[in-house]
């Protein structure tokens, strides 16, 4: 079926009940978009909006107060693994995961699409029988001053950042959990 279209001005009541209707019982079903007509399509809500079920968002979505969750939030994981190194690519996700697959040398290279007052973390796997060589870009400063420069053997290390500026990290780290 065709979009509905429903245009409103102003909902003085406590709640506003929007839904679609599947044809079987009162259960919503499909999707409900909010926006306007204009070319950003942005839509404030003042007040409480409740979710029951998903919420997909497209874009960005910006919270002015509190957020409070009932269950757990989370990003996926970005996975990747080879030998060698790579670019963070916070786009991908605020957790970056490598595995070693057979490289001696990780250069791990300033990263894409931070921003500032960003919280990120790197989880570094050596599942190879070698010790692997850390190196970092030089926008990643340590706490001490004192960066991993390996991982060892079968061993793993997260490195937890926090972005102050858009080319400055803050970092520590901790490795071979047990």
């Amino acid at each position: 079926p065709a979009d509905t279209y429903c245009y409103m001005r102003t909902v003085t009541d406590s709640a506003l009940w929007l839904s679609t209707n599947g044809g079987g019982g009162n259960a919503p079903q499909g999707t409900i978009k909010l926006g306007d007509s204009s070319a950003d399509y942005r839509t404030t809500i003042y007040k409480d909006l409740e979710v029951i079920e998903n919420l997909g968002v497209t874009g960005d979505l910006r919270i002015t107060g509190t957020t409070k969750f009932s269950g757990q939030a989370y990003t996926p994981i970005n996975a990747r693994s080879d030998a060698g190194g790579f670019t963070p690519n916070w786009s991908s996700g605020i957790i970056q995961k490598w595995t070693n697959t057979s490289g001696n040398v990780c250069t791990i290279a300033n990263s894409a699409n931070e921003h500032a007052g960003g919280m990120y973390t790197l989880v570094l796997i050596n599942n190879a029988a070698n010790t692997v060589a850390l190196t970092f870009g030089t926008d990643y400063v340590w706490a001490n001053g004192i960066a991993p420069n390996l991982i060892r053997a079968n061993s793993e290390a997260v490195i937890s950042m926090v972005a102050v500026e858009t080319t400055r990290f803050l970092c520590t780290w901790a490795e071979d959990y047990a």
